[in-house]
């Protein structure tokens, strides 16, 4: 576990309880919870600012808040490691990163403010290629870029209509987009949506 300064990472975390397990078993688990949320609305979105720098802190998790006081909190960690839990943040409790105040910031960045207020129509898992090298060395993404060895699960995609947020792996810590491909990966994103994923990656066998 993290270090948080006094408290646990996770407790420093407004009560946060992290729930860290590879991500494909993680949205197989919850998958049935999140295709719920179909329908509803969004009405906030909570990210965690460092108020010396002025900036998003991304190893805070990403809170979404949803029509019936639903509240889902996401967090990506090492590889490929997700949290997914429910309402066990306090939003009015400040966030500490060693043992350092932070605050909660509502609707930013402007990924997080482009869904607020828009009703969720869809899940999506995406995934990034790992490439081999000469020597066998696997990494992502390239150059140079040879076949495809496989996927790594990498992002959750929420869509809201014809606009969405992609809340995906930055190594370590969360990233958002409004895109469900990554930047890193010239097009190469895999997108499946969350109802057909299987735990190895891709849809599901029918």
């Amino acid at each position: 576990m993290r270090d948080g300064g006094s408290l646990p990472w996770d407790e420093a975390m407004s009560g946060w309880r992290s729930d860290y397990v590879a991500a494909p078993v993680q949205l197989d688990r919850q998958r049935s919870r999140l295709l719920d949320l179909i329908g509803r609305r969004v009405t906030a979105g909570w990210t965690g600012w460092d108020p010396v720098r002025d900036r998003w802190f991304e190893d805070i998790p990403l809170v979404l808040v949803f029509e019936g006081e639903i509240q889902l909190e996401l967090e990506w960690a090492k590889w490929d490691a997700l949290s997914i839990t429910w309402n066990t943040l306090d939003l009015a409790v400040a966030p500490k990163v060693g043992g350092r105040p932070h605050q909660w910031r509502p609707s930013a960045p402007d990924a997080v403010a482009a869904v607020v207020g828009r009703t969720v129509t869809g899940f999506a898992v995406t995934e990034s290629p790992y490439f081999l090298s000469e020597g066998g060395d696997w990494f992502t993404p390239g150059p140079p870029m040879l076949d495809i060895a496989g996927w790594v699960t990498s992002g959750l995609w929420i869509a809201t209509g014809d606009s969405g947020l992609h809340v995906y792996n930055g190594v370590d810590a969360n990233a958002l987009s409004s895109s469900p491909t990554e930047p890193d990966h010239e097009g190469r994103t895999r997108v499946t949506p969350l109802a057909a994923f299987g735990l190895d990656g891709g849809p599901s066998p029918s």
